[in-house]
């Protein structure tokens, strides 16, 4: 709910919403709580109101109020720019006049059209001569352009030229319209830092009165339901926000046992996504069920009365997708048979920082871990205490807040999801009943579902290893690439998992290869063993002092270069830091290498876990909000809990255990509970 700390009076805005819309000429119509609008403008708007209350006719008939304007329509998904520049101009048409360009069908250098639909990544074509003045900016989905606006990988290297223009857009464009189903406070105040004529209008209908939420305790008991629900034929509309992998698994085993469905994730092709999406209306006349993950790159959306009964929405909190999304996931449907949603979400709780001051201080701890917190760094040209003032703090800067506040976005799945999403389907209308207990461990199909799933996983690791090996230019061909065959996507995936792990003979890649070290964990640890090992240091020391030297140039470039926008995504991933933790573990405790055959007594172990014990707890919130971890809640920390927190710090980090070695714990050494680790530091078995 937006409140009165960020708009004072903003609740009698809603008592004149229709002066904001469409004076003088006329009124504001709420037609079945849709909006229906306008004439003129006046304000800039920022607009929160649920799926299905006419967002994007909103748009059409703001675009056709404003004739002398030109319109700047910002997106984050390619399909939806498709889908707001054939709606928009198709409405311009109608009225005999030239419609929107879309910025794809525009061949490079800058984009200068009266109306234009982009996405995020491209603000830096624009001509900034030509949208001076008479200019309204659309933005639409604002939530998901925000963190489109952080990711690095979606900018590339016009991250800072990307994030210099959006805030000169907003500030400098006649007027800014924001949509979106769940406008935040901070998304509202990132705009009031650059505009005094904003506007907030939260449409408080409640778009699911009625609806019935029966909220699984168990994945296993909702599969079982559904399963059986479909063999009563039932229409299913499923969500899901497990991984592509298991998505497909539950389709297959659901056509194994007859029925018809069709399913959509990130690994369908983009033909066959498009065909879907756009014709999921007349598509689900012959079908029993339709599948679909949120990483689908498209917009979907089902708006046929009486042929969906229930829609099932699988919602685990380890995907990391947010309850915002997944709610809107939950309403691609507009009309459910039923009124009935069977929903599956666990209740983890990790502990991250929430909140824009916590986690600006962990930032900045990182930033003095990384510097030293020093007056003069010993680096030429990095001189972080000048530049932001007094210890490493980051710049009250547009970017900056928007770049902490999608940090926040991205841990509040992982803390209290469930409670959050009952609160908003409450807010909704919606009632929500509890469904306890799990179905039996002998379940055929839940059995059948996970024997799919090792199949479905074996034959991507032979697609994998069979791929053609790319050469560096066809990599940089392919990857600007956006629409891949599935056989390029795997020499693709191939390419990237030679280079992660210096491979250079390719013979070496077979299929059970693939399935050992193709997964995040074992890069990263690899990585991290890499650079503690390279250029022959004789010392773990001498390899993070490296390391450390390596951060801190890199750190200096950004600054002397204008970069500014990388340096809090430098900080927040800085391996340096993770090392760091690492090793103030290891080295009081005994252990100078990583080699297993370094011992410990148990004496000597206990003697270095209580002398860094002080430190490792003061630090302890700082650890694990770097390497994601849950924040232990325990008050008693006998040496057996200290050793247990040590070791998930040293697994995450470099993939090893201190364990006993034997029985009587007299003892204490290193395990390698990694493949790479195994590889790179174990002895060879004897055998």
């Amino acid at each position: 709910m937006l409140n009165d700390a960020f708009h004072p009076g903003w609740r009698s805005h809603l008592q004149f919403k229709h002066e904001f819309l469409s004076p003088p000429l006329e009124p504001l119509k709420l037609g079945n709580s849709k909006f229906e609008i306008t004439k003129k403008q006046l304000p800039s708007l920022m607009l929160r109101s649920a799926t299905g209350t006419g967002k994007t006719k909103f748009i059409e008939m703001l675009v056709q109020a404003n004739k002398g304007y030109k319109i700047i329509c910002i997106t984050c998904r390619k399909t939806l720019a498709d889908m707001l520049e054939e709606r928009l101009t198709l409405a311009e048409m109608l009225e005999g006049r030239f419609g929107f360009t879309n910025y794809k069908d525009i061949d490079g250098g800058l984009i200068a059209c009266d109306k234009v639909v982009v996405q995020a990544e491209s603000l830096y074509r624009l001509d900034l001569d030509l949208y001076g003045e008479s200019v309204i900016l659309i933005l639409d989905e604002f939530s998901s352009a925000c963190e489109q606006m952080t990711s690095t990988t979606t900018m590339g290297d016009k991250h800072d030229l990307n994030n210099e223009m959006l805030p000169e857009f907003i500030q400098g464009v006649s007027r800014v319209i924001c949509l979106d189903d769940d406008l935040t406070n901070e998304e509202v105040q990132l705009v009031m830092s650059l505009r005094d004529d904003v506007h907030v209008i939260h449409n408080i209908f409640k778009s699911q009165d009625g609806d019935k939420v029966l909220l699984y305790e168990s994945e296993s008991l909702l599969m079982q339901d559904m399963h059986d629900l479909l063999g009563n034929k039932k229409c299913m509309w499923i969500s899901s926000t497990l991984s592509a992998n298991s998505t497909e698994s539950l389709h297959l085993q659901l056509e194994e046992e007859g029925s018809r469905g069709v399913c959509v994730t990130s690994k369908t092709s983009e033909d066959d996504k498009h065909d879907i999406t756009q014709n999921i209306n007349t598509i689900m006349a012959d079908l029993d069920y339709s599948i679909h993950t949120p990483t689908i790159s498209v917009g979907i959306d089902f708006n046929v009365e009486d042929q969906i009964d229930y829609v099932v929405d699988i919602f685990p909190t380890q995907s990391g997708v947010n309850v915002e999304t997944c709610r809107q996931m939950l309403r691609r449907v507009r009309h459910v048979k039923s009124k009935t949603y069977l929903v599956y979400t666990d209740a983890a709780t990790n502990n991250l920082p929430t909140t824009t001051e916590a986690v600006n201080s962990w930032i900045s701890n990182q930033g003095n871990i990384v510097t030293g917190n020093i007056h003069t760094l010993q680096v030429s040209g990095l001189r972080l205490r000048a530049k932001y003032g007094g210890g490493l703090s980051l710049p009250d800067s547009f970017y900056s807040r928007l770049s902490t506040y999608v940090h926040v976005k991205k841990t509040l799945p992982k803390n209290e999801f469930r409670q959050r999403f009952v609160q908003q389907m409450l807010d909704v209308g919606c009632k929500i009943i509890g469904v306890q207990g799990h179905a039996a461990k002998d379940n055929s199909f839940l059995k059948s579902r996970k024997e799919k799933l090792a199949i479905i996983k074996e034959e991507e690791h032979e697609q994998i290893a069979n791929a053609k090996c790319l050469t560096e230019e066809d990599f940089d061909r392919l990857y600007r690439v956006s629409e891949l065959t599935a056989s390029k996507k795997s020499a693709i995936t191939k390419y990237l998992l030679m280079k992660a792990y210096d491979i250079t003979t390719p013979e070496i890649v077979d299929s059970q290869w693939v399935q050992k070290y193709n997964n995040e964990k074992e890069k990263s640890v690899y990585k991290n063993l890499r650079a503690l090992s390279t250029a022959g240091r004789v010392t773990l020391q001498a390899g993070l002092d490296a390391i450390r030297q390596q951060e801190q140039i890199s750190l200096s470039f950004c600054i002397n270069n204008g970069r500014l926008c990388q340096i809090p995504h430098k900080l927040k991933d800085s391996r340096y830091v993770k090392l760091k933790y690492a090793m103030v573990i290891l080295d009081p405790c005994g252990f100078t290498s990583l080699l297993p055959s370094n011992m410990v007594s148990v004496d000597a172990l206990q003697d270095g876990v209580n002398a860094i014990w002080g430190d490792i707890s003061e630090e302890m919130s700082n650890i694990c909000t770097t390497l994601g971890k849950p924040m232990p809640m325990r008050r008693d920390w006998k040496f057996r809990n200290k050793l247990d927190f040590l070791n998930i710090v040293l697994k995450h980090v470099l993939g090893v255990h201190i364990v006993s070695i034997n029985k009587r714990r007299t003892a204490y050494n290193l395990k390698h509970l990694s493949n790479v680790g195994k590889y790179m530091l174990a002895p060879p078995s004897s055998s």
